[in-house]
């Protein structure tokens, strides 16, 4: 379903200046702002390192050196508690669950195209465009520009978390209580992508088979749900076409006798959170240990990337919203401030590019002393080459 809304307004040549020149502050924060980004990314902490470092007591018959260090231990997983949720999923036997909601709501796009006419002002045409789709985060109908025609519902049924009370990994008990997420949770219920979880703490990592195929073995139905392969939908349209505010409701697990990989402090016999320079470090990933800490060094190096375009992202709209005023000024004459806003685009996307990657690289050469080192000396070999000459 899908629905199409145009508004025409004109925008005064002093009102666009004053726009751009409000602009101009909050282009400065983020042109500062993303300095400290990348300088943060380049040093953040990286777990696969840390990782690498842990005593590994999976072999050890009594690793008494090893109480109140980092440690990785490699087994299989177990439980003795059925989990399961209070909705469609029964007991089984499962160590996490993650309960991924999806709701059939609007979504509201807006676009506007500018005219630009003679003297300054200008003519914004804005098209908001309300279509009907499966999302886990539905937004609220009360900010739609059309809302009296495209309400949604609040989510009948929320996404959850469930973990067992008590798990071992080989012979070690683990603090379930400090594992407040999961990563590689299910995107969509009509699908097997996941979504990856950023940030440090007590993680646990689903394993790629995590998707679980429902069947009448470990669900349950009502009158008003009706259960697929890969979800159950409850609403008052069906799988094929849906209503607004019809739900659809999946699950990703980890299995008991999964194999993982558990890195953290040992006190005792369990696995708790370890504090690494003021860092929790507490995961749990599917694999042996070399296959854990490389999804780590995979994970950091996403993540670095993630960072480090957000921060050109952040340099680059900062630069051009700068240049805005410069642009407003020239739309007296149209063709002139298109002229402008060309030249601003092209020149700040040069400019952010250029800072940034000095950026990067001198943070990096900060928060790595061996590459400072040899920095220093490769410049001075070169300047000391140069006097020669």
């Amino acid at each position: 379903m899908r629905d199409q809304y145009q508004e025409i307004r004109s925008v005064s040549w002093f009102d666009k200046l004053t726009t751009s020149c409000l602009g101009v502050v909050l282009g400065l924060l983020l042109f500062l702002g993303s300095f400290g980004v990348l300088i943060w990314n380049e040093g953040k902490l990286n777990l696969a390192t840390v990782a690498q470092s842990a005593i590994d007591i999976s072999t050890m018959a009594a690793p008494t050196e090893a109480q109140g260090k980092l440690v990785s231990v490699t087994d299989r997983i177990t439980a003795t508690t059925p989990l399961g949720d209070d909705r469609f999923l029964l007991p089984g036997k499962y160590v996490v669950v993650a309960r991924t909601v999806e709701m059939y709501a609007w979504d509201e796009q807006r676009t506007t195209e500018s005219r630009k006419q003679i003297g300054g002002s200008e003519t914004q045409v804005t098209t908001y465009t309300y279509e009907s789709r499966w999302s886990v985060n539905p937004e609220n109908s009360a900010n739609f520009k059309y809302a009296q025609t495209h309400y949604n519902p609040a989510k009948p049924i929320p996404d959850q978390l469930l973990k067992v009370p008590e798990a071992w990994v080989g012979r070690y008990s683990l603090d379930m209580n400090s594992f407040t997420r999961v990563s590689q949770q299910r995107a969509s219920c009509d699908s097997t992508g996941s979504i990856a979880e950023w940030g440090t703490g007590g993680t646990i990592d689903l394993p790629p088979i995590g998707y679980l195929s429902l069947n009448a073995q470990n669900s349950r139905v009502n009158s008003e749900a009706r259960r697929t392969d890969r979800y159950i939908f409850q609403g008052a349209g069906s799988p094929q076409t849906p209503h607004i505010g019809d739900v659809r409701v999946c699950y990703s697990v980890l299995p008991v006798n999964t194999m993982v990989t558990v890195f953290g402090q040992l006190d005792q016999n369990q696995i708790t959170p370890y504090l690494y320079r003021q860092t929790p470090v507490y995961r749990l990933l599917p694999g042996t240990r070399s296959e854990a800490i490389a999804t780590l060094r995979d994970e950091h190096t996403l993540w670095t990337w993630i960072f480090r375009a957000g921060g050109f992202l952040m340099m680059w709209f900062g630069l051009m919203l700068l240049g805005s005023p410069l642009s407003a000024v020239l739309d007296v004459i149209p063709i002139l401030g298109s002229f402008a806003e060309g030249v601003t685009f092209v020149s700040s996307f040069i400019t952010a590019f250029i800072l940034s990657t000095v950026t990067i690289l001198v943070a990096m050469l900060l928060n790595h002393l061996v590459a400072l080192l040899l920095a220093i000396g490769v410049t001075v070999a070169a300047l000391f080459m140069l006097r020669r000459r």
